[in-house]
């Protein structure tokens, strides 16, 4: 079965990069599109005197750091719940 793949350009940093794509995962394309522009003009203005490789870089590290606390969220938040299940069995049966 043919994959449903079609060819999208995004501008990232005032590069314009074709990509081809799922079509049902374009949303998500065009919103790392959105996220990174607004990254890399968020450090170009804080940091103005800095070339534009440190610009990118800051934009990726910090893009690399939200996508770790959120994978550290999702994986442990399972644990969590399991361990508040156990919390209250505990509390229940110290109750009797």
């Amino acid at each position: 079965m043919k994959e449903d793949k079609f060819k999208i350009h995004v501008n990232v940093g005032g590069f314009r990069l074709p990509l081809d794509i799922a079509r049902d995962e374009e949303e998500i394309y065009r919103n790392a599109e959105k996220m990174v522009n607004a990254q890399l003009v968020r450090y170009q203005q804080r940091y103005n005197q800095r070339s534009a490789e440190e610009i990118f870089a800051l934009a990726a590290y910090h893009l690399a750091v939200t996508l770790q606390k959120q994978t550290f969220h999702t994986d442990t938040d399972p644990v969590a719940s399991k361990l508040e299940q156990l919390g209250e069995e505990v509390d229940r049966l110290l109750a009797e």
